[in-house]
């Protein structure tokens, strides 16, 4: 196994991932020396994490439900990760770190090498839809207590161990699980999983309750279950719970979005680009400034509130239709080009703010966190107009997702921004007030449409209806969608 480790990796990610796991079975070998087991584990992590960086571009801008072949390596990689974790786990239980050559607490160097393992699992989990193995948190518990090690997890609360790289991993990884993951897009994660490690540091961890309570998040350290958002569900009482709060996190954010947006103001009156030129050096690549600044406010919210379900969720099951994306939902009305595809899934439970839907019909990969869909019971109904709040994709061909009810009824109509003419016009969706959500009418129209607080309405038909109208206020900004108020402008010139 040295020999393979030593040489260069195949071309082939995945033809790595499966040498690497033939030569972990073979080290599990309890004749084999343990201090040549050591010495080989000690460089198998290097090679797994060399092996999950060169997959992760396959899932960066994936629609669900993945392909089997996708979805299947993604899978492998995970459990060699955590497999490899548990590996660094029980070296540290026997004892025999002591064969490896670690200067300076070496229980909690290998701790740390075991969570990043577990990091970058928990990546890969959300990246392609799928939900953590029963034993992920028990596992990732047991590191973070060994972070604090030769101590206690008093250590890692507040002590000498509380800036240990281990403990730093765990505070990313439970702030980004504080965002709910399933509800961004590939490329919105693997964004967010860069932006957080660095500043995960100022993720506060403490044995007591931390105000406001309503931005905490709580875990219990002996027990299997993720943790869990104070608004969500309250805290029970023990020498075991620990509390989490990434009030840091969302000021850092607020920062940055404050200085971005100046940035795109000012480039927008001088009539320049909005291009990468205006990031942060310290921001991550890969999205565009209007992204990054969207998702920025997405998770200063969510840190500053994790969320928490607004409506009791009934259990129901019935069969209904849907209509995927924004344009196909606008051809649907409009009648303009081909009639869009209609497909079969089933509600299995509701409640007055949204549903959560399971794909019965064979789905091919379309579906992102954040786009619009359509849903109706039956073909005499009006479609609803819904966002996806989250997606899963835990077996092949079987989606689930969470939808959020912004109207029981739409038009097609066409808007422009900036004294557009016609032919820049952008199809979208005009949505009557809903009193649950929202007093005025809104447009929901594809990221990006937003460019100034005036624009025009155009509805075809007999007679054609244009009207210049006002945003009142920017409601909702995924990657996919944008929604706004809007009121018909009185002063329209």
């Amino acid at each position: 196994m040295m020999d393979w480790l030593l040489a260069e990796p195949a071309d082939d990610c995945l033809e790595d991932l499966e040498a690497l796991r033939r030569h972990l079975e073979l080290i599990s070998d309890p004749s084999i020396p343990v201090i040549d087991r050591c010495g080989c584990l000690d460089l198998a992590d290097g090679r797994l994490l060399d092996i999950t960086g060169r997959f992760k571009p396959h899932l960066l801008g994936a629609a669900f439900p993945l392909p089997r072949e996708v979805q299947k390596a993604a899978g492998d990689i995970v459990d060699a990760l955590l497999d490899v974790a548990e590996r660094f786990l029980g070296l540290i239980s026997a004892g025999v770190w002591k064969h490896l050559r670690i200067a300076e607490h070496p229980q909690r160097a290998l701790a740390a090498r075991g969570m990043r393992m577990v990091f970058d699992a928990f990546q890969i989990l959300c990246m392609s839809g799928a939900g953590v193995p029963h034993s992920f948190w028990r596992l990732t518990y047991l590191l973070l207590a060994e972070c604090g090690r030769p101590a206690s997890i008093v250590d890692v609360i507040g002590g000498t161990a509380a800036g240990e790289e281990g403990v730093v991993l765990f505070k990313a990884l439970v702030a980004v699980h504080t965002l709910q993951p399933e509800s961004f897009t590939g490329r919105e994660l693997a964004w967010i999983f860069e932006y957080v490690l660095p500043h995960a540091a100022d993720v506060e961890i403490s044995g007591s309750r931390m105000n406001p309570e309503s931005a905490m998040t709580w875990f219990e350290i002996s027990r299997e279950d993720s943790p869990v958002a104070q608004v969500r569900r309250e805290a029970p009482s023990g020498a075991d719970v620990l509390f989490l709060r990434a009030l840091g996190l969302a000021r850092c954010a607020g920062e940055q979005i404050g200085r971005l947006e100046e940035r795109i103001a000012q480039a927008e009156s001088e009539g320049r680009s909005c291009d990468g030129e205006l990031l942060e050096s310290e921001l991550p690549l890969g999205l565009s400034p209007v992204e990054v600044l969207s998702l920025l406010r997405r998770m200063r919210d969510r840190w500053t509130i994790p969320p928490s379900r607004e409506h009791p969720r009934r259990r129901q099951i019935y069969a209904v239709q849907v209509c995927h994306g924004l344009r196909p939902m606008w051809e649907l009305r409009h009648g303009a080009g081909k009639t869009p595809r209609i497909t079969r899934w089933r509600v299995f439970s509701e409640s007055p703010g949204g549903y959560a839907i399971i794909s019965v019909s064979g789905e091919t990969g379309s579906l992102v966190a954040g786009m619009a869909i359509g849903l109706r019971r039956d073909p005499d109904q009006p479609w609803s107009v819904c966002i996806v709040r989250w997606i899963r994709n835990e077996r092949p061909d079987e989606v689930e997702l969470g939808l959020q009810v912004v109207a029981t009824s739409y038009e097609a109509v066409s808007v422009g921004f900036r004294d557009c003419g016609a032919e820049a016009t952008t199809p979208a969706l005009l949505l009557p007030p809903l009193p649950s959500m929202r007093r005025n009418p809104a447009i929901l129209a594809p990221a990006g449409t937003y460019g100034s607080r005036r624009f025009m309405i155009v509805r075809d038909g007999e007679p054609i209806y244009v009207a210049q109208a006002r945003v009142l206020s920017l409601d909702v900004q995924t990657s996919s969608i944008e929604l706004f108020q809007y009121e018909i402008d009185p002063y329209p010139g």
